[in-house]
């Protein structure tokens, strides 16, 4: 991907350097023509940056990573009374207040 975006870079690059080359003269020649040219001549070297980059990588044996790799074996012993099959402990309801007149029921959540 980043050297078919590499390639349209460059040929942005060519299309505004062109112009530019054309007449270099013109009013506002290096803003509207000249910078963008630029810019894309600086894009498409980043793209091949990354590109390079990314193959070399996928060249490297083994994986990059070490301390996310699985683990054949856990190096702790699991706890048997953790289990996921449990039934969650029954919801305990509120206690009605002791400062609550007699003849108001209690407020319930629902």
């Amino acid at each position: 991907m980043n050297l078919i975006l590499a390639l349209a870079w460059l040929i942005a690059a060519c299309a505004f350097g062109g112009v530019y080359l054309m007449d270099p003269d013109a009013p506002d020649a290096w803003v509207s023509r000249g910078v963008p040219a630029c810019v894309a001549l600086a894009m498409t070297l980043y793209n091949l940056v990354r590109w390079w980059t990314t193959r070399r990588r996928r060249n490297e044996p083994g994986p990059l990573y070490t301390r996310l790799r699985r683990r054949d074996r856990p190096s702790e012993p699991a706890e048997e009374r953790f289990q996921l099959v449990d039934e969650p402990p029954p919801v305990r309801r509120p206690r009605p207040d002791e400062n609550q007149p007699p003849d108001r029921e209690p407020p319930r959540s629902e």
